[in-house]
């Protein structure tokens, strides 16, 4: 998995010009899992680690307060065509009301978190990374809150 503190993450402006096709997926009111599983036949998810753990500082920042609280990190591969196409982290704090997320296993963790509807969506944050050399490419990187 990547280190997100070293990218320069910012609130997503909705005013900003993002290609249509990448907007689709970030801004969409469904989620991410279930796209992807229209998309994808063979979708599934791969959990490469699930496990307590230490949030990166600007996880720490966006989680405010965590004294004496518990984090679950869950770093999973969501598959399609057999190749891995989103890399996903998960910060899942340690309490009474977590305790049965942590038994899905390979299942979606978005899929949970779109049919509670206790769980609201939050903030989107963005930053882009250029990579240079052969092949070049502009990759548009996304984080979602979850409150």
């Amino acid at each position: 998995m990547f280190n997100p503190d070293k990218f320069k993450w910012r609130v997503f402006d909705p005013k900003e010009k993002i290609p249509e096709h990448v907007s689709r997926w970030l801004l969409d009111s469904q989620s991410l899992t279930h796209k992807l599983k229209e998309k994808y036949n063979d979708f599934r998810v791969n959990v490469l680690s699930q496990e307590q753990n230490s949030p990166y500082e600007c996880e720490l920042k966006l989680l405010g307060s965590t004294t004496n609280l518990k984090i679950i990190v869950r770093e999973v591969e969501l598959i399609g065509s057999e190749t891995p196409v989103v890399n996903a982290r998960s910060l899942i704090p340690l309490t009474d009301d977590t305790k049965d997320i942590l038994k899905i296993g390979s299942r979606p963790l978005g899929e949970i978190l779109f049919n509670d509807p206790e769980i609201k969506r939050g903030h989107l944050e963005v930053e882009v990374l250029i990579i240079h050399g052969p092949g070049a490419q502009r990759l548009q990187l996304a984080k979602q809150i979850y409150l």
